[in-house]
């Protein structure tokens, strides 16, 4: 996913397209939907049925917009390092979740406080060590039963490094990361933009 999904960013907008047919003397319009929106919208619609009714946690949130999708929770919490993209998630989706600033290391939260935690194309922008402290708090937060879903873009050699990026983990390497917590409930990978996406659930032990 493009680095900080934000609803007024250009390449996250559909829009129309003027083609030439016939030559090139026919205009013919065309609406393209943006694939970086598509993608986003296909992450939070896999995650919904998980969510419905549960007590959520997102982190990171970004600016709220992907969050403002998962509907029919019974709590929804939103958490991003960053201030501003906490100050826009505030104003714009405010009525739709709670979003707090916050860091993956350390949790503010009590034990067992969610059913639900999300994190979709988070993990890859820290460290290893942080990764493995994060997965620590996510199972620390959660209740019995709770589930853990995560996203990242499988490591490609062929595509350019994306310098936000501070390690992609191969499928069997986020399993391995999240194995002393959790149990895989699912791990696959999907096309998404013509980007194949790890694609984890876990369920805590």
């Amino acid at each position: 996913m493009e680095e900080r999904a934000h609803p007024e960013k250009a390449s996250f907008q559909d829009r129309w397209v003027i083609q030439r047919r016939l030559k090139g003397l026919i205009p013919w319009p065309r609406f393209v939907r943006s694939p970086w929106k598509q993608g986003l919208i296909a992450r939070y619609k896999f995650c919904c049925p998980y969510a419905r009714g549960k007590r959520v946690l997102e982190i990171p949130c970004g600016v709220g917009w992907g969050t403002s999708l998962l509907q029919h929770t019974e709590l929804l919490v939103g958490v991003d390092l960053s201030e501003e993209a906490i100050e826009y998630a505030r104003t714009n989706y405010g009525h739709t979740a709670i979003f707090q600033v916050g860091d993956m290391r350390q949790l503010v939260f009590e034990d067992k406080s969610f059913d639900l935690v999300i994190c979709l194309e988070g993990i890859e922008h820290v460290p290893v060590e942080i990764a493995e402290r994060f997965t620590r708090e996510a199972a620390r937060v959660l209740a019995p039963s709770g589930r853990i879903i995560l996203t990242n873009p499988l490591p490609d050699p062929n595509r350019p490094k994306n310098p936000y990026h501070v390690h992609e983990y191969e499928l069997d390497e986020l399993k391995e990361l999240l194995s002393p917590f959790f149990k895989t409930e699912l791990s696959e990978v999907r096309n998404i933009g013509g980007i194949p996406i790890v694609y984890y659930v876990g369920e805590i032990r």
